[in-house]
């Protein structure tokens, strides 16, 4: 709760919670960009830390991700 507050406060106006699943799990990095991230979710930009990574094995991580998303 207190994290939906701040990024609440820092002027996010939604935010997606998706809840993790064994499918989920093996969504490659492509996959997952390219079907939640872009067509489902019509994501235009995309904060994350250094040491995000997506993907089955997380295998993309922030380099890989914005090859993905360029």
């Amino acid at each position: 709760r207190q994290r939906l507050q701040i990024l609440g406060e820092l002027g996010f106006e939604a935010l997606v919670l998706l809840r993790f699943s064994k499918a989920l799990s093996q969504l490659s990095a492509a996959d997952f960009v390219t079907d939640i991230l872009v067509r489902q979710l019509d994501v235009h930009t995309l904060f994350i830390g250094p040491d995000a990574a997506l993907g089955k094995g997380r295998e993309a991580g922030p380099v890989e991700l914005e090859q993905l998303l360029a």
